[in-house]
């Protein structure tokens, strides 16, 4: 009898002991694609301190930032947004946030409107349930919520059962991820492609919203009523029709024509803001990823316009000052610094990416590595040349042409600037603030090679002309390694370079 009760504690905690290490590991199987997913930082919180939640496809995670809308109008709120997240999906999530935070308001984006399915790809499911907390009710729910017919439930469950096939390619960045915490779940990205232009159409009156999709919109106006929650559905601008296809952009003008009807049909507030695009004064030149996407400039716009549009109809409360959410004030520091980092390591403009390095060249945090990879003249633009002036540096006219350029920018002064341009290479090897700095340029005659190695590791891109590392002396990581190459808006940046 003692033998078969040992056995069974045995098993108990040998099965306790695989659910912790399983959850450990938890992170470590799931999709590469971590900026499309649901902040885990959203259940880190508090209960009941966030007013407004926002659900919906990528359109709403890039297109609305939180901090923003604190900043500007005291409103505290959580982005939900998730790649390509259907009705189905927007429910399940709502269901567990609303019981979660008990919002004031619940904005829902309707990007998904012609998705006649509860989900599209099994990433859009793993964008949503990896990172809900594992044991969660809410979680279980989803996941059998949406099941569809033939399809393995396991591969939601379990993570590692899907991507188990990874074992052999795991990295430290698989496990230990850098959180965005502090975006409150926006995507932040500065990058810009101009949309063309904009040429606004009639939507298609006889066009239908799929029965899943109003199945699930119904269940939410319920969900919403029965807990109390004020809704409101929405559509972003989008940059048509441009950079879309030529089907794409009026199927988009009629399914958001639909969800107004729709909504208009059960007495819930539409914001149909799809065609709005001047009227916003955003622009189709600098506010956009892609045409159907804001980028940061664009969803700083969208943003402002939003928060007071929501504070002026629902009379949210200004959490600023309140000792409750000094919370937000603190995560709205780290943010600045956040987003700091992600213009830098995604702006693709010269102009405004020499603008933001005006900003943070003189601060305690970054070293600035720059070397030349043989001839720097295409990408010595007039917008470069002064933007690197700007930074302090006196030999730009020279350097621009096919000779050696090294030159090192630390707080504010330069460390070291290359002016013998009559060698056919530079190098420079010394210790700044702390950091160990070799840099290598070479002329074209030797080859156009470049280098630049901080505390042990090389960061530099080898691109043609200007590279350029920005180093993080207190993390001892590189903010960004880029180059300039040529293009008609004065020159642009390419970013790359993984850890």
């Amino acid at each position: 009898m003692k033998a078969a009760a040992k056995k069974i504690c045995l098993c108990i905690l040998f099965l306790a002991i695989l659910c912790l290490t399983a959850g450990f590991f938890f992170r470590a199987f799931t999709p590469d694609e971590g900026n499309f997913v649901l902040p885990k930082g959203f259940y880190k919180k508090d209960s009941d301190r966030f007013d407004v939640l926002f659900a919906g496809t990528s359109k709403i995670k890039q297109g609305v930032y939180p901090m923003v809308l604190y900043k500007e109008f005291g409103i505290s709120s959580y982005n939900l947004g998730t790649g390509d997240q259907t009705a189905a999906l927007s429910y399940y999530l709502l269901k567990d946030a609303i019981a979660r935070q008990h919002p004031r308001l619940v904005v829902l984006e309707v990007g998904m409107g012609d998705y006649n399915t509860t989900y599209e790809g099994t990433e859009d499911v793993h964008y949503i349930t990896d990172n809900m907390p594992f044991f969660s009710p809410s979680r279980y729910e989803l996941i059998s919520g949406i099941e569809k017919e033939g399809e393995d439930s396991l591969r939601f469950l379990f993570p590692w059962y899907e991507y188990h096939s990874r074992w052999t390619s795991l990295s430290e960045s698989d496990v230990v991820h850098e959180d965005s915490g502090t975006a409150y779940g926006s995507w932040v990205l500065a990058q810009s492609k101009n949309s063309g232009y904009f040429d606004p159409c009639d939507p298609d009156p006889s066009w239908d919203l799929p029965e899943v999709v109003t199945e699930y919109l119904e269940k939410t106006i319920l969900l919403c009523e029965e807990t109390d929650t004020q809704l409101v559905l929405l559509t972003l601008p989008v940059f048509g029709p441009g950079l879309l296809t030529a089907d794409l952009y009026p199927q988009r003008i009629s399914e958001a024509y639909a969800i107004e009807q729709f909504a208009n049909a059960h007495g819930i507030p539409c914001l149909n803001l799809i065609a709005e695009t001047r009227h916003l004064g955003l622009n189709a030149e600098t506010d956009t990823l892609d045409g159907l996407h804001l980028n940061m400039a664009g969803a700083e716009k969208f943003s402002a316009f939003l928060g007071k549009t929501l504070q002026e109809t629902y009379a949210l409360p200004d959490r600023r000052g309140d000792t409750d959410y000094a919370f937000v004030e603190e995560d709205y520091g780290k943010y600045m610094s956040y987003r700091t980092r992600q213009i830098l390591q995604t702006d693709n403009r010269a102009a405004t990416y020499f603008a933001h390095l005006i900003e943070t060249y003189d601060t305690e945090d970054y070293l600035y590595v720059l070397t030349a990879a043989g001839d720097t003249t295409v990408s010595m633009t007039e917008v470069v040349m002064q933007g690197l002036r700007d930074m302090g540096l006196s030999h730009i006219d020279a350097a621009a042409g096919n000779h050696p350029y090294i030159a090192v920018v630390d707080r504010g002064n330069v460390a070291y600037e290359t002016s013998d341009f009559s060698l056919t290479s530079d190098f420079l090897e010394d210790t700044i603030s702390g950091v160990s700095v070799t840099a290598l340029s070479r002329n074209a005659e030797e080859g156009s090679g470049a280098q630049a190695i901080l505390d042990l590791n090389n960061y530099v891109l080898q691109g043609p002309g200007l590279n350029i590392v920005i180093y993080d002396k207190a993390a001892g990581k590189k903010v960004d390694a880029c180059y300039v190459i040529a293009d008609a808006a004065g020159g642009g940046i390419a970013h790359g370079l993984p850890e």
